[in-house]
């Protein structure tokens, strides 16, 4: 599966976790609950809630592989524990991606 997040321009997420241009990425707070937190978050397949977006000029739009059989879905977003970043871009280029 793909999911589709936004990050700071300097590639850091809600908490300060800072994310990879590219490669391995894993959650260092996993918990499997279907709760929110303790995972990385993002929406599969770029369908969700979009309010969960940052759509300012300076978001960068991070796509990330994860494999299936791990999703915890959240209802409008999913998380998982450990995927690879395959994209960092804006909206554009990620939405071309997945």
């Amino acid at each position: 599966m793909l999911l589709l997040k936004t990050v700071s321009a300097d590639m850091k997420s809600h908490g300060g976790f800072q994310w990879p241009i590219e490669g391995p990425v894993s959650a260092p707070d996993w918990n499997p609950e279907p709760i929110c937190g303790g995972g990385l978050h993002g929406l599969p397949w770029g369908e969700g809630n979009g309010t969960l977006l940052d759509w300012s000029n300076s978001a960068r739009w991070v796509v990330f592989e994860a494999d299936d059989a791990m999703v915890v879905d959240l209802n409008g977003k999913a998380k998982i524990p450990y995927g690879m970043v395959v994209h960092v871009g804006n909206r554009e280029s990620a939405s071309k991606y997945i």
